[in-house]
């Protein structure tokens, strides 16, 4: 058998950051780490970001709507998601429409632990609440919505 040497393809900002966006969608400030990371000069990082921003692949209201449905889908509170927009450098205004629109905490918290109040029942009463309580507060949800959770279920 013969091997084929593979051509090493200097790729442009522009194409690594299509390939980076083939997984998921990304914020701008992901984005450029990203391409700093695969030490490209800051000039043409700067053009593919322009670009991507054109041809609208590249937008933070889109990205942290589809972010926080995401995780709000994996029973994650608002404030918890918040913090995670932060982190991906998505603005705090930017944020704050958007958490205006996504379902609230409680509505979460319910969905999440219906689907996996089995996981519970082999503990006794106590140490059934011991846990519900742990597992939300651990995914964000503040005492309020937890407590609301406990007396429904």
């Amino acid at each position: 058998m013969f091997k084929r040497k593979q051509k090493k393809v200097v790729s442009t900002p522009f194409d690594m950051a299509l390939k980076y966006l083939s997984f998921r969608s990304r914020s701008v400030k992901e984005m450029h780490d990203y391409l700093v990371k695969k030490e490209y000069q800051e000039e043409d990082i700067t053009e593919a970001i322009k670009q991507l921003i054109e041809l609208k692949f590249l937008n933070d209201d889109d990205f942290a709507r589809q972010f926080t449905e995401n995780r709000q889908r994996k029973g994650k509170s608002k404030k918890l998601i918040s913090f995670e927009l932060s982190m991906k450098g998505v603005s705090k205004e930017t944020s704050e429409d958007v958490m205006e629109y996504a379902k609230n905490d409680y509505k979460t918290a319910m969905e999440y632990i219906s689907k996996r109040l089995k996981q519970f029942d082999r503990y006794d009463p106590e140490e059934k609440q011991k846990k519900i309580i742990s597992r939300l507060r651990s995914r964000g949800f503040d005492w309020e919505t937890i407590s609301k959770v406990l007396k429904k279920i």
